[in-house]
C-alpha cells in the first residue's frame, strides 16, 4: 500500500473517530436523560421491544455487506457500478417488504403471546413495535446509499450524517422533559421521525454526487441471482448472530422480566461505543481489503488482513482496559441507580468484543473472495449454539451473567473456525497470523490488564479526582504496553513517519 492510500486511510479513520467519539459523547448523555425520563420499566420495554425488530431487520447489516462488497469489487477492476447499485437496490425494497410481512404476522404474535411485559404496558409496546417496524423498512431501503457513499471513501460527508443522527438522537431524548402524555409512545415516533430525516438526507446527498444512484431497472438477472446468493449466505450467518446476540435478551425477559434486559441494554450500548472505534476503523479499510482482492494484489490483501486484525484489537484494548478497571464507578457517576447485574454484563461483553476484533477482518477477506458458503455456514452453526447452552444453563438455576460466559466461548470457538476456513479460501498463513497476531496482542493485553488493575488498587477510586488518574494512568500504560509489546519496529516508524506527514501537512 503506497504512501498516498496510507495517508487517505489514516485521513478516512481519523474522520470516523471524531463522528464516533462525539456520538459517544452525546450518547451517554441520552442513555442517562433515557433512563430517567422513561423509568426502569419502559426503558427495558423499549429495549426488548426494539430486539424482536432488530431480529426480523436482520437482513438489514447482512444486505450492507453484501452490497458494500459488490460495490467495491466493481470499482477495485473498473467494472459496471451502476448494475450493481440499482440491483442492490431492488433487492433491498423486496426485502423491507417481507419484514413487513413478517413483523406483522410472527413478530405481532410473539410480541403479544410471549414477551414477558406488565399488562399496563403492552399498548405502549404495540405502539414501539410499530413505530420500529417502519424505521427497519426505511433503514433496510436506505443501505444501498450508504454502501455506495462507504465505497466512494466520501467519509466526511458520512461522519457528518452521522453527527446530525446523534444531535437528532439527543434533541429527541431532551424533548421528554416537556412532554406530558406517554413518553414511551412519543419517544418511539420521534426515533421514527429521525430515521426518515436521515433517509432523506443520505437519498439527497447520493442523487446529487453519484451518478449510479439513479435508479434504472437491470434485466440482469445472473447478477440479481449472484447478489442473492451472497446475501443469503451472509443472511444465515446474521440470523446465528441475531440469536447469539438479540435473542438472548428475549431469553432473559422470560428468565427475569424488564429489569434484566435494562442492565443489558445498558451493557449493550457502553460495548458499542467501545466496539464503534473499531467498526469505523473497518469501515475505513474493508474497501481497501476488497479492491486489493479485486485487483490482484494479493501481497497488499494479506498485510492489510493482519493489520487490521492487530490494530482492531488494539484500538478497543486502549479504551477497554481503562473503563474495565472502572467500571463500577463509571456506571455510579453516569446512571447513579444503576439496574442490577449491570456490572458484570458489561466487564464479561467487553472481554468477548475484545477476541471478536480479530474476526472482523477475516470475514471481510471470506465476503472479498465471494464464496462464503463454507465460511458462512461453520460460523453460522457455531454462533447459534448460544441459543441451547444458555437456556440450559439459566433452566439449571445459573444467574444471569452466565449467558455472556456461554457469549464469550462461542466468540472464541468461531474465531478458530474462521482461520481454519481461511487457510484454504485465501491461504492465510495460519502461525503467523496466531503468533505475530493473536498471541502477541493477547500477551500486550495481559501486561496492561495487571499494570491497569495494580495502579487501581494503589490509588483507588474514592473520589473523581483519583478514578481520573486511574483512567488517564490506564490509558498511558496500555498504549505503553502496545507501543513495546504489541507492535514491531517497522510498524512503530510507519506511525511515527504518518504522525509527522500529518503534523508538517498542518
Amino acid at each position: 500500500m503506497n504512501h498516498k492510500n496510507k495517508k487517505s486511510l489514516i485521513k478516512n479513520t481519523s474522520t470516523l473517530y471524531i463522528r464516533m467519539l462525539f456520538s459517544i459523547f452525546i450518547g451517554f448523555f441520552t442513555s442517562r436523560i433515557l433512563l430517567s425520563q422513561l423509568g426502569v420499566i419502559d426503558f427495558g420495554v423499549y429495549n426488548v421491544v426494539g430486539i424482536i425488530v432488530v431480529l426480523l431487520g436482520f437482513l438489514n447489516s447482512t444486505l450492507s455487506l453484501g452490497t458494500q462488497r459488490f460495490i467495491n469489487y466493481e470499482l477495485g477492476h473498473e467494472g459496471n457500478v451502476d448494475k450493481v447499485f440499482s440491483t442492490s437496490l431492488l433487492i433491498h425494497v423486496q426485502f423491507a417488504f417481507a419484514i413487513f410481512i413478517l413483523a406483522e404476522t410472527i413478530g405481532l404474535w410473539f410480541l403479544n403471546s410471549y414477551m414477558n411485559i406488565p399488562n399496563d404496558r403492552m399498548i405502549a409496546a404495540n405502539y414501539v413495535y410499530q413505530f420500529s417496524v417502519f424505521s427497519a423498512m426505511l433503514s433496510m431501503t436506505l443501505i444501498p446509499y450508504s454502501s455506495t457513499i462507504i465505497a466512494h471513501e466520501h467519509m466526511s460527508q458520512y461522519a457528518t450524517i452521522g453527527i446530525i443522527d446523534v444531535v437528532l438522537r439527543f434533541s429527541g431524548a431532551c424533548l421528554l422533559y416537556f412532554i406530558s402524555s406517554d413518553k414511551l409512545i412519543v419517544y418511539a415516533m420521534i426515533m421514527f421521525l429521525i430515521v426518515l430525516i436521515d433517509n432523506l438526507i443520505y437519498r439527497g446527498y447520493c442523487l446529487r454526487c453519484f451518478p449510479e444512484c439513479h435508479f434504472k431497472l437491470s434485466k440482469d438477472k445472473a447478477l440479481y441471482r449472484k447478489m442473492l446468493a451472497f446475501s443469503g449466505w451472509n443472511i444465515f450467518s446474521s440470523i446465528s448472530m441475531i440469536l447469539n446476540g438479540q435473542v438472548i435478551s428475549i431469553v432473559l425477559n422470560l428468565f427475569f422480566g424488564t429489569v434484566v434486559n435494562a442492565a443489558r441494554g445498558i451493557a449493550t450500548q457502553m460495548n458499542g461505543a467501545i466496539s464503534g472505534f473499531v467498526t469505523n476503523f473497518q469501515i475505513a479499510v474493508n474497501p481497501r481489503i476488497v479492491q486489493t482482492y479485486a485487483a490482484k494484489k494479493y501481497e497488499d490483501f494479506h498485510r492489510l488482513i493482519h493489520q487490521s486484525a492487530k490494530f482492531s484489537f488494539f484500538l478497543s484494548l486502549i479504551f477497554v482496559v481503562p473503563l474495565w478497571v472502572t467500571i463500577d464507578e463509571v456506571l455510579k457517576i453516569w446512571l447513579i441507580d444503576v439496574p442490577d447485574y449491570t456490572l458484570g454484563f458489561c466487564k464479561v461483553v467487553f472481554l468477548s468484543s475484545l477476541i471478536n476484533t480479530f474476526s472482523l477482518p477475516l470475514a471481510t477477506a471470506a465476503n472479498a473472495v465471494g464464496n462464503i458458503k463454507k465460511f458462512q455456514l461453520a460460523c453460522g452453526v457455531s454462533e447459534i449454539m448460544n441459543i441451547p447452552m444458555s437456556y440450559i444453563f439459566l433452566k439449571l438455576g445459573y444467574p444471569p451473567i452466565a449467558v455472556y460466559f456461554v457469549q464469550l466461548s462461542i466468540t472464541i470457538t468461531t474465531l478458530l473456525i474462521r482461520i481454519s476456513i481461511l487457510r484454504g479460501l485465501v491461504h492465510l498463513n495460519v502461525p503467523e497470523f496466531v503468533l505475530r497476531i493473536i498471541v502477541r496482542s493477547l500477551s500486550t493485553a495481559f501486561v496492561a490488564f495487571a499494570l491497569s488493575l495494580a495502579i487501581h488498587s494503589l490509588v483507588g477510586t474514592e473520589n473523581i479526582v483519583k478514578l481520573i488518574v486511574v483512567v488517564i494512568a490506564s490509558f498511558i500504560l496500555t498504549v505503553l504496553s502496545i507501543w513495546t509489546i504489541g507492535i514491531d519496529k517497522l510498524e512503530r516508524g510507519v506511525l511515527i513517519s504518518s504522525l509527522k506527514t500529518k503534523f508538517h501537512t498542518k
